[in-house]
């Protein structure tokens, strides 16, 4: 972040500066519990916990500008401190986005949206990494994919910097509408339409139309790059749903990508292997990224690198520097075995793509520790159920299915000789079990939804295979 007037930020969102005059800010915090000096510490209040509560804790960390909606409680926590200034709004989230737009629009900045029901988190680092190769590029950190995450991508920005590639996330209606409407991506890039987020949304045919809220400002002369073989994707449903005035760039194995996928090689735990192919060229790409899905988002970024100058093989070079965040598909060592932490998240396509990867790993057993799904509505049962027949139909050798939905795991599995089933209420209910299964040349898989918990597990086996022992 370039060092700013924290009375330009005020400005920006028509906040009320109170406290020292000429403050300035080189850095942005939403978590009192990271904030050094020279931070602007923005106190939200959420559902489970007020920021304002810490504003006293943040202080005292060196922070010295807060962006506040409670009066009260800034004046309450400032009292007598001289040196703090804060800015007085309504609505901290959007008064913080608005603060984000008026930063960023002082640089001269290509704009690429990513979204999807799965896969854009791994995109967005492709696409990063893609952009690289000729741009100064930064990209969302982590899962930074909501109101404030992205707000926050934005202050990576600065003078130098000349690509900005943005992961927008959406489980509700107008979301992505609302980010773009000030964001104003020059490229938009649509991973998939899944079964996701159904609870909040209804149906795929209204994912498919909120995730194409991305293009709702786009130009004429502006790409939408998109995956051509995910079903309500096809150039037909595209133009059903929304106003089709912009480029279309599909890619994939179908004949209608213009970015087209062929060869598509699952290498085990060294990666994947594929051909991407574009107006009669043709170049091989290598990524040590597990997951044959990875060839469709390695096209997605390729395609992104095309529309900004970047060739296929100067794409190829760059891709595999990507930096793909940690709990998606990563391979750890725990002793003679080999855990596949997919722990971050979960819903039937990445759940699916998951268990495809481990039944291609070379290993002695494949164990799938498999945790609840949520936010699927209706859906919830048949989707359950369905990756139990999945991992039946794969002759994946143990299932271990964890929490509420756990008897429709199993009940996909009945009749099957594979995979044994063990069903457990928690996940510290199967730690246990798990730890007294795993044998030399096991692969483990562990994945289920965020909010299960699940990724505490594949911390705990982490952190027991990775003590050394004594002596």
């Amino acid at each position: 972040m370039r060092t700013t007037k924290l009375s330009f930020l005020a400005d920006a969102c028509r906040g009320r500066l109170f406290g020292a005059a000429g403050a300035e800010v080189s850095d942005v915090k939403i978590d009192s519990r990271e904030v050094i000096p020279g931070c602007l510490f923005v106190a939200v209040k959420g559902p489970n916990n007020d920021g304002h509560r810490y504003l006293s804790q943040a202080y005292e960390k060196g922070c010295r500008c807060f962006l506040v909606s409670d009066g009260k409680a800034a004046e309450d926590a400032f009292r007598g401190k001289g040196d703090a200034s804060w800015v007085l709004t309504d609505d901290t989230q959007y008064a913080f986005e608005m603060m984000a737009k008026a930063y960023m629009d002082q640089f001269d900045l290509i704009k690429i949206g990513v979204t999807g029901s799965t896969g854009k988190t791994s995109t967005k680092a492709l696409v990063a990494a893609v952009m690289s190769a000729r741009f100064n590029t930064v990209c969302s950190r982590k899962n930074y994919n909501t109101h404030l995450g992205i707000a926050m991508t934005c202050f990576l920005a600065d003078e130098d910097t000349q690509a900005i590639v943005i992961e927008m996330g959406m489980d509700r209606k107008d979301e992505l509408y609302d980010y773009c409407k000030w964001v104003r991506p020059h490229a938009a890039v649509i991973t998939n339409v899944g079964v996701v987020h159904m609870e909040y949304i209804g149906s795929r045919e209204g994912i498919a139309e909120e995730k194409l809220k991305i293009t709702s400002f786009l130009e004429p002369d502006q790409p939408l790059i998109y995956n051509c073989d995910s079903p309500f994707l096809s150039r037909e449903e595209i133009l059903k749903r929304s106003s089709g005035r912009f480029r279309m760039i599909p890619c994939g194995e179908g004949d209608e990508a213009l970015v087209k996928i062929s060869g598509a090689e699952d290498l085990g735990a060294s990666g994947i292997r594929f051909d991407l192919s574009y107006e009669g060229k043709e170049q091989r790409f290598e990524l040590p990224f597990l997951g044959l899905h990875n060839a469709h988002n390695g096209a997605l970024a390729a395609a992104v690198g095309l529309q900004f100058g970047i060739s296929l093989e100067e794409a190829a070079k760059a891709m595999p520097k990507a930096m793909i965040e940690g709990q998606r598909l990563e391979i750890v060592p725990i002793g003679e075995a080999t855990l596949i932490d997919d722990s971050y998240n979960a819903n039937p396509d990445s759940m699916a793509s998951a268990m495809r990867t481990l039944a291609r790993l070379d290993a002695k057993r494949r164990i799938a520790v498999i945790a609840d799904m949520r936010e699927l509505g209706d859906a919830a049962v048949e989707c359950h159920v369905g990756i139990g027949k999945l991992a039946s139909e794969l002759g994946i050798d143990i299932l271990l299915a964890i929490g509420s939905f756990r008897g429709y795991y199993a009940e996909g599995c009945r009749g099957s000789e594979k995979p044994q089933v063990s069903c457990f209420e928690t996940w510290e209910e199967a730690e246990e079990h798990l730890l007294s299964l795993i044998a030399s040349g096991d692969a483990v898989l562990v994945k289920g939804s965020l909010s299960t918990g699940i990724h505490c597990l594949a911390e705990r086996l982490r952190e027991k295979y990775s003590r050394q022992p004594e002596g």
